[in-house]
């Protein structure tokens, strides 16, 4: 996915290293993330971006592999 993993791009992983990104600023873990989202606009964008990786990567997936279901877990 994006020429890497999908992990890289809708994981924990993307969401901290994204936000450091944007930022300059460490972040602990995506709850971090969401408890300053209503007043932090590079943590709004992180959270967009993800919800169009995820989005991006679930229709390729549906598209390839056609399942019934899709369950999707995590942290």
């Amino acid at each position: 996915f994006k020429d890497s993993i999908a992990e890289e791009h809708i994981s924990t992983r993307f969401c901290v290293n994204r936000y450091q990104q944007l930022t300059g600023n460490a972040i602990k873990d995506v709850k971090a993330l969401a408890e300053i989202y209503e007043q932090d606009p590079a943590a709004q964008q992180v959270f967009k971006e993800f919800g169009t990786n995820l989005g991006q990567f679930l229709v390729e997936f549906i598209k390839i592999d056609q399942p019934q279901v899709v369950i999707i877990g995590g942290n």
